[in-house]
């Protein structure tokens, strides 16, 4: 099988975990946002990468010395920033669902995570790949956007439905959500932006003995510290806000630990396995890899949401739409992987 391929089929699985890792949450339902986003960060964010990359990468810690403090700190800065990205999804997922909440920001996250690392190296617009990739990445924004059209259908009939205001059921309003998913599609495309500006770390990793896709477990490592320490100070806030720390102690939450920590595999695998996929893909790995990794991630998420209910009462023209939205990002998943295909 050509690497390229293999990159693109491990791009597809990555976006499968990731499209699923909010499952877990529902079955968390007597714990608060903050609860569950403060032990979930501490798993996901700290634990798993540092553990993944101080096993693949020989000596970490040299490799970062190596790097030097600038290309170090500049990783650490994107997912700092991602990390803010990753709060404002988590509330955007409680505010306006699953479906609409990865359509929205994740769709945002594609075309910036896409297009800025092909800014900076300008010529592969001017390449039968990168017109390819760039034409796949425009389809993909028109799925989404139909995916976000879609949502708002839904919570129309919705609002039809219930006979009240979204502000009644104590859910942040539809517009506050709205935004929740613009920011949330800004930053998150941090976490590529340090994928592929971080070639300093990257290089030091492998200058000390660490493979080609071991090397981003170093990259990750950092990202995810950084966010790390945004999501968990604005979760300790909110629990100390909202005095819900006792909630850790009600009865028949023992499991829910285990769900949070299953979300936290599922969402750290999804990304080191990203980081190997793209760098298969070649030259165009950290756009068209992103574009195929997150696309598939907003249909497996849209289609979780149709099966655990969130399109119950919104069946008809609404999930019809929805259905179009999806049938759209799995063909511009085909042009980007095509697109992929073409570079040397």
């Amino acid at each position: 099988m050509p690497t390229a391929v293999a990159g693109i089929l491990l791009g597809l699985l990555a976006g499968v975990l990731n499209g699923s890792y909010a499952l877990p949450f529902k079955r968390a339902s007597k714990w608060s946002w903050e609860n569950t986003w403060f032990v979930w960060s501490f798993i996901t964010l700290l634990i798993l990468p540092w553990a993944i990359a101080l096993t693949t990468v020989p000596d970490l810690m040299s490799a970062y010395a190596n790097a030097g403090p600038r290309s170090v700190a500049l990783v650490f800065i994107f997912g700092l920033l991602w990390g803010y990205g990753i709060v404002a999804i988590g509330q955007a997922i409680y505010a306006v669902g699953i479906s609409l909440a990865f359509a929205i920001g994740m769709g945002l996250s594609i075309g910036l995570g896409s297009l800025i690392p092909m800014l900076s190296k300008p010529y592969v617009f001017r390449t039968p790949g990168g017109l390819t990739v760039t034409a796949g990445v425009m389809v993909l924004l028109v799925g989404i956007a139909t995916c976000a059209k879609a949502g708002g259908a839904k919570e129309a009939r919705l609002a039809k439905v219930e006979g009240k205001k979204a502000e009644a059921t104590g859910k942040p309003s539809f517009a506050r959500g709205l935004l929740l998913c613009i920011l949330a599609g800004i930053f998150t495309s941090m976490i590529n932006l340090a994928f592929n500006f971080g070639t300093g770390v990257k290089n030091a990793a492998v200058g000390i003995g660490a493979s080609a896709g071991a090397a981003s477990d170093a990259i990750w490592a950092l990202v995810m510290l950084g966010g790390f320490i945004a999501n968990a100070a604005y979760s300790a806030v909110k629990l100390q806000q909202n005095r819900t720390w006792p909630a850790y102690r009600a009865e028949g939450t023992g499991t829910y630990w285990l769900m949070v920590a299953i979300s936290g595999c599922l969402l750290m695998f999804s990304v080191t396995i990203y980081g190997r996929a793209a760098i298969m893909m070649g030259k165009l790995g950290g756009s068209a890899g992103w574009a195929i990794f997150m696309a598939t991630c907003v249909v497996v998420s849209n289609l979780w949401g149709i099966i655990t209910g969130e399109w119950k009462q919104a069946k008809g023209t609404p999930l019809n739409i929805m259905f179009g939205g999806i049938a759209i990002i799995i063909a511009a998943i085909a042009v980007i992987g095509y697109g992929s295909s073409l570079m040397p």
